[in-house]
């Protein structure tokens, strides 16, 4: 009799032990979810929140329609002259923000989400995007369409370490979940960006495979990838030989687009311009006001367009897919669309007032 309750006893202590380690694991789990991000044009989603850039500060608000004008400071900066802040990548429980400056260093910060703790991790990163614990950028801003260094770092604990150059002549840099895409140009900065090569990567950089080549015609010709998602890569030529491109990543194929959409591209393109200078100049000052009807402002004071797709979260985003407008009013706050003008006196593709 003994016997069988010491067995009883000793079963018993098993199951509470295995009860323990699966709460403990489904915790786990439910805290992994909460981690989990998606972006759209500059602002981050996670468990039922959105995190966002306004003025000089990161902040969080509930999803829920009625909740409109309800914010939390998560951490803010203090800005200087031609300074802007973007969020330019999110991982586990730390959201990347880029101090993004014309007259000194860019500097990368990390800011925990649970304990609102910003930590600076770099002063030699001007990131455009990231994916998983990689993180991509220029080391100094670069504000136009040309063709930079582009760069991996390694999120570390409370660091970036470099450990891979991207390409020598990048433009267009954009995560699309776990992937990388870029525009390499190979005979920059003699011919300019006359010949383009778009290539895909791991987040890590390994595995390059190339996917399609464009080449322009004329003097003044530039070629650009303007749009990246996860079916379809789109590219324009401006030049003898213009118009605009698709390339359907499935397929492998590549195909022209009619004269219509071109010419739409093109009006887009001279709206998004006004745009970007509303960004730099009208939004860091009604960054100041929250309010739902300046929202959809502070969706665009948070320029970040993050590169980034999940959903279309680049990753943006493309974190989103970049799409045209990014290029324009991203191309202030990514590598693609961030990167800097050839030194030659070439004309440019897309004109900014910056």
């Amino acid at each position: 009799m003994k016997t069988k309750i010491k067995k009883c006893v000793t079963l018993s202590w098993k199951y509470v032990i295995l009860s323990l380690i699966l709460m403990m694991f489904c915790g786990h789990t439910a805290e992994a979810k909460t981690t989990k991000w998606t972006s759209w044009d500059g602002q981050w989603y996670a468990n039922g929140d959105v995190y966002y850039i306004s003025g000089n500060a990161l902040y969080k608000s509930p999803l829920q329609p009625h909740s409109q004008g309800i914010k939390k400071k998560i951490a803010s900066w203090k800005l200087k002259e031609d300074v802007y802040l973007k969020i330019t990548h999110a991982y586990k429980n730390n959201i990347y923000v880029c101090y993004s400056a014309m007259r000194e260093k860019s500097i990368v910060y990390s800011v925990n989400i649970k304990t609102k703790k910003k930590t600076k991790l770099s002063d030699k990163c001007d990131a455009v995007t990231g994916s998983g614990k990689y993180i991509y950028g220029n080391k100094i801003k670069v504000t136009d369409t040309g063709a930079y260094p582009v760069y991996i770092w390694k999120i570390q604990n409370n660091s970036l370490k470099k450990v891979k150059t991207l390409g020598k002549y990048i433009f267009g840099t954009t995560a699309v979940k776990n992937k990388i895409y870029y525009a390499s140009y190979p005979s920059y900065p003699k011919n300019g960006q006359k010949k383009m090569v778009v290539y895909r990567c791991n987040a890590d950089g390994s595995h390059r495979k190339k996917l399609f080549t464009l080449t322009g015609k004329g003097k003044y010709c530039q070629v650009l990838i303007s749009d990246v998602n996860e079916k379809t890569i789109t590219a324009a030529i401006s030049g003898d030989n213009s118009g605009q491109y698709t390339y359907t990543i499935k397929t492998g194929k590549l195909s022209r687009g009619s004269s219509i959409d071109f010419i739409g591209y093109w009006l887009q393109s001279f709206f998004q311009c006004s745009i970007s200078s509303l960004v730099d100049n009208v939004l860091p000052l009604l960054g100041r006001w929250y309010s739902p009807v300046l929202l959809p402002f502070h969706s665009l004071d948070a320029a970040s367009s993050a590169s980034t797709k999940s959903s279309p979260g680049l990753y943006p985003a493309f974190d989103i897919a970049s799409s045209i407008s990014s290029i324009v009013s991203s191309s202030l706050a990514r590598s693609g669309a961030k990167p800097p003008s050839s030194p030659t006196a070439v004309a440019r593709f897309l004109d900014f007032n910056i």
